[in-house]
């Protein structure tokens, strides 16, 4: 939760540094929900960040289940 707060705020910092690294964060992303209210429905932006929201999950379940095998006692 704390991760996702961070880049929130950086996301929205009106610096050309943050303006630049934002479509990396997946902050930039959670409110692609609102586009389904659109009409007509940009499809190709929702399926982006759909795609983008999944790689940072799995990027990141991927690092813990590593972090957690190491140091976790396995016998």
């Amino acid at each position: 939760m704390a991760i996702y707060i961070i880049l929130l705020i950086l996301s929205e910092l009106p610096y050309e540094f943050f303006q630049t690294i934002s479509p990396y964060m997946f902050t930039h992303y959670l409110p692609s929900w609102l586009s389904f209210f659109d009409d007509p429905v940009d499809w190709d932006m929702i399926q982006k960040s759909i795609a983008v929201l999944l790689f940072h999950s799995v990027g990141f379940f991927i690092i813990t289940l590593l972090i957690f095998k190491k140091k976790d006692i396995l016998s």
